[in-house]
């Protein structure tokens, strides 16, 4: 029996989350910049920097919501089916976020996104998919040296979007206009 990450059956997941990219992007690729222009992402530039205390509350709300969610999940009875569309629908929205930046700002929009969302979303990715692989090995886990690296994943993630969200997205939207 093999006992590698990705022997298992983690390659659906691993698989699914670029076909949620790619899906994303066609979809506001399809859409065409008058669409997005219309919509209002991302195409008006910061006037002024956000409030650290209030970004900070924002995102440590709305992230440590999803870490008890997905938690929940991993110990679920329905975790496949409900980790299929959760890693598919973080893909998508992924993707769909790609090509407006991109779309919009072209080559330095690849650097927004870069930066200001993509890393913090490829190390929530691995964060969630270590919670997958600990609720995989059992209970006795929970509390183990693996969950401690994904909360400091989950805590790493959290400052990469406050910083970014801050300080990041504003001096390069400034930098660009």
């Amino acid at each position: 029996m093999e006992t590698s990450f990705f022997s298992n059956s983690y390659k659906k997941y691993i698989l699914l989350f670029p076909l949620g990219v790619l899906v994303g992007s066609v979809l506001m690729n399809l859409a065409g910049i008058s669409k997005i222009n219309e919509w209002g992402i991302f195409n008006n530039a910061l006037e002024k920097m956000p409030s650290f205390s209030v970004v900070l509350r924002i995102v440590l709300k709305e992230r440590m919501g999803h870490f008890v969610v997905v938690f929940l999940m991993c110990f679920s009875t329905i975790k496949d089916k409900v980790f299929l569309v959760f890693v598919g629908w973080m893909g998508l929205s992924v993707g769909m976020l790609q090509s407006v930046f991109i779309i919009q700002y072209g080559f330095w929009g690849v650097l927004f996104y870069v930066f200001s969302i993509g890393l913090h979303c490829l190390i929530y990715f691995f964060a969630t998919m270590g919670l997958l692989v600990i609720s995989e090995r059992g209970e006795k886990q929970v509390f183990s040296l693996s969950m401690c690296f994904v909360i400091v994943s989950y805590l790493i993630g959290i400052i990469v979007e406050i910083s970014m969200s801050c300080w990041g997205l504003f001096f390069m939207l400034n930098f660009v206009d």
